[in-house]
């Protein structure tokens, strides 16, 4: 074969780096270095030929007098509980994401702060919510409700396909931008805005602005654009374990202490994937005396020691509870779906709920009672009319272990919809229901 197609030649190896500054690259090589017969070893990644003459620290060795570009290691007290620890060092990434901030102006969906566990991301999401900063929640993907049965995405559909259009009713056709002005003016809340926002510009890319288009076409445009993604990416801070966040790249990343306890080869490159999807900065958090990858990061890594105090309010838990159940982790989904529209001895409380439902925004504060099943179940209470309920098989031992309840803080996070025809509902749900809302509650849990 060789005399046909001449020498075999030897292997290209894709070794550029065209994301990251060249103190990530050389810190994310120097963790990796002693992984014998790994390509990456073998063949140490590099950065492109085009940022080559750039600074070493990219536009942040002028930008930031204080850091210079480089990769910023964070030493924090080791002394403490996990639960203080990770306080702490949700406060050490705060104070740098504000340094950042007042030095350029840099987007919250530009960041992310990764982490071996989810809970280690606990305070950092309460640091969001209590100082209204945006997030994503990673493992809220999963189990959250899908685009195209929210609450806000069926309305937006029905007023292009009404539920009852009239027998002999001619179909409503829109131009492209009457239908760009339909989805940007829908009544909804911050992060829908941009998602409706975004949408509009993509259909318009797509399509003639003055064509006119069956609404049919268009109903049909939209489900596809949603396809079947569970959440939507808001403009906030992405929140992840370092599993969750490959394929994906940041401006400024941010990894957490703990958790990081095996020295198996594993989690040496689950570190080392959460060190490069940084783009501009990369900032490593440390509160254990002997960090198993931070000690192998070369000399010219800054290292700083912080010291805060443990603010209560940071251990606050949110949690917006599932609606689907997790195998893997062996965990039933911790909502009863249908509870809100199976008939009851009194109709006019199926109706009294429904109409309550309906009225609810995203935010409303909610009450939580005791119900259901032998009284172990949690109800969800708008002036005083339960709206949702958890699930059967759903284990609440920090609710359970709370004597008043009147403590937990709940709000509705989501809105969804589901419709009678799907057949896991058809025997439980009356004919004279073809669909409900779901009230997806957060609890807010005081520690």
């Amino acid at each position: 074969m060789s005399k046909i197609w001449g020498p075999v030649q030897q292997p290209d190896f894709l070794t550029f780096n065209y994301r990251s500054t060249q103190n990530i690259i050389t810190a994310a090589n120097r963790l990796i270095q002693d992984m014998g017969g790994r390509l990456k070893t073998l063949h140490p990644i590099v950065i492109n030929p085009e940022k080559q003459h750039r600074p070493n620290g990219g536009i942040w060795s002028e930008r930031d007098g204080e850091r210079q570009g480089r990769v910023r290691v964070v030493k924090l007290p080791s002394q403490g509980s996990r639960q203080q620890k990770n306080n702490i060092q949700a406060q050490a990434v705060a104070a740098e994401i504000r340094r950042l901030q007042a030095l350029a102006d840099i987007e919250y969906r530009s960041i992310a702060v990764l982490s071996r566990n989810n809970g280690e991301l606990k305070p950092m999401q309460a640091w969001c919510e209590q100082n209204n900063i945006p997030y994503f929640l990673a493992k809220d993907r999963k189990h959250g409700i899908r685009l195209r049965h929210t609450r806000e995405f069926v309305r937006l559909v029905e007023q292009l396909v009404p539920d009852k259009q009239q027998e002999g009713q001619k179909e409503k056709t829109f131009t492209g931008n009457e239908f760009a002005e339909l989805i940007r003016s829908q009544d909804v809340g911050g992060m829908w805005q941009d998602y409706f926002r975004q949408t509009a510009q993509d259909f318009l890319r797509e399509n003639t602005a003055d064509t006119g288009y069956p609404a049919a076409f268009l109903k049909n445009w939209l489900y596809e654009y949603v396809g079947n993604e569970s959440e939507s990416r808001s403009d906030g801070i992405f929140l992840g374990t370092a599993h969750s966040v490959k394929g994906l790249e940041f401006k400024h990343v941010f990894v957490l202490d703990g958790g990081w306890n095996s020295a198996d080869e594993s989690e040496q490159r689950l570190y080392y994937v959460a060190m490069t999807r940084a783009i501009e900065t990369l900032t490593l958090i440390q509160n254990t005396p002997q960090h198993l990858w931070i000690g192998r990061l070369p000399e010219e890594t800054e290292c700083v020691e912080r010291s805060y105090t443990v603010l209560p309010e940071l251990d606050t838990e949110y949690r917006t509870l599932s609606l689907y159940s997790d195998k893997k982790e062996n965990r039933p989904a911790e909502l009863d779906i249908g509870f809100i529209a199976r008939e009851t001895r009194n109709a006019s409380d199926l109706i009294s709920r429904l109409e309550a439902a309906k009225k609810l925004k995203v935010g409303d504060e909610l009450t939580i009672r005791r119900g259901g099943w032998q009284n172990k179940q949690y109800e969800f209470c708008t002036d005083g009319i339960a709206v949702a309920r958890t699930a059967k098989n759903a284990a609440f031992p920090e609710l359970d272990a709370v004597s008043d309840l009147s403590a937990i803080r709940v709000r509705a996070a989501a809105f969804g919809v589901r419709y009678r025809e799907d057949e896991q509902y058809t025997d439980n749900i009356p004919k004279k229901i073809q669909k409900w809302p779901l009230v997806i509650p957060m609890l807010i849990i005081p520690k």
